[in-house]
């Protein structure tokens, strides 16, 4: 009996000598995808901000939730490179009395990309932000080194967009434009491009909006030569709240020479936070057919404006595309030009020309978000 003891604990003690620990999973690399593990999700997952750092620190993954005071506080939530299996999600959460309901940005670096649901690419360093619900909740997984897949969970999320846009102008000085008449229902933003001639500043000019919105104005250009100015109007809220927006919304302004392009758009940030990002720039010259701004850059939504005391066509390059333009026409009305793109993180050096002889050309920038 005694020796089958003996035996029995050698046995018991030889086993616990020679067990293996089992061998944990390596982290999760470019080279290894399967049976590999993220590291551990950032404890400080309550947002009480406007902003937010995902990859804080060693963190490659985290769960984060909005539960700022303000219950329509927007937030933005700044993505790192990518890097395969490293993933964030963000929601709307409670604040302790109200639900929040405030938009949710999910923005990308610089030469990064969002892929969408439809598999869609956003531009580099874009972003997709959600209307702004109690209840919006969105992933992202990191696919390579420099793109995200998003995944939408709950709520409408988008970036900017396009949704109608329209022209008109005016004959004399003072002038009135004709009504530009558009569908801006669901727009978070709302832009006029604006012309004048004879060395009138256009942010003294008068905008009419038949539901009355709030409009500001970027800085105006004015070439002193020639007297063609340029500048940007845009709305984003009414007396302290959203825009007020219809099907059948008009619009007009009355200058000098003037001429109008008027624009909404979706998917930019919305009030209590300006859409307006801050950034603008603009340029004058008293006798060019093509003038270029240095640079700027913008990583949502650029508008372009040019005015142009030339006949002729007018162009921009740099990928902007052109909204709407308008002739020059002397001693009755400023050439026009609009144009607009997306996502511009990276400066462009957008340069607008025209076809016909040397005039006077400002131009004017601003970008959105």
């Amino acid at each position: 009996m005694k020796r089958l003891a003996i035996f029995i604990l050698l046995a018991s003690g030889l086993c616990a000598q020679t067990a293996v620990n089992p061998v944990p999973w390596p982290p999760c690399s470019a080279s290894v995808t399967t049976n590999c593990m993220l590291t551990a999700p950032d404890p400080t997952n309550i947002v009480a901000s406007g902003s937010l750092a995902f990859g804080k620190g060693a963190y490659s993954s985290g769960n984060y939730h909005n539960q700022n005071a303000a219950a329509t506080q927007p937030v933005t939530a700044t993505l790192p490179a990518a890097a395969p299996n490293a993933q964030y999600c963000l929601d709307n959460s409670y604040n302790g009395s109200a639900p929040d309901t405030g938009t949710l940005r999910f923005q990308a670096a610089a030469n990064q990309y969002l892929i969408k649901a439809n598999g869609a690419l956003t531009a580099s360093g874009g972003y997709l932000q959600s209307t702004g619900a109690a209840g919006d909740s969105a992933c992202v997984l990191g696919v390579d080194s420099t793109h995200w897949q998003f995944h939408s969970l709950a709520g409408t999320w988008d970036n900017p967009g396009l949704l109608a846009h329209g022209a008109s102008a005016c004959t004399g000085s003072p002038c009135t434009t004709g009504t530009v008449t558009l569908n801006t229902t669901g727009a978070t933003l709302l832009t006029i491009v604006d012309v004048s001639g004879g060395s009138n500043d256009p942010n003294s000019d008068s905008v009419t909006d038949g539901n009355g919105n709030t409009w500001n104005h970027l800085t105006s250009q004015i070439n002193g030569g020639t007297g063609v100015a340029t500048t940007i109007w845009y709305a984003y809220s009414k007396s302290s709240a959203g825009l007020s927006l219809s099907s059948t919304e008009t619009f007009s302004l009355t200058g000098h020479y003037a001429a109008i392009e008027v624009a909404a758009w979706s998917g930019t940030q919305t009030y209590p936070t300006s859409a307006y990002a801050g950034q603008q720039g603009g340029i004058t010259a008293n006798s060019a057919t093509s003038l270029q701004y240095a640079s700027i850059a913008c990583g949502g939504l650029l508008v372009a404006a040019a005015a142009l005391h030339i006949s002729g066509t007018y162009s921009v390059d740099t990928g902007l595309t052109i909204l709407d333009q308008s002739n020059f026409a002397s001693g009755q009305t400023i050439g026009m030009g609009a144009a607009y793109l997306f996502s511009t993180s990276a400066g462009v050096t957008p340069t607008w020309s025209a076809t016909g002889s040397a005039g006077g050309i400002a131009i004017a920038m601003g970008c959105f978000q």
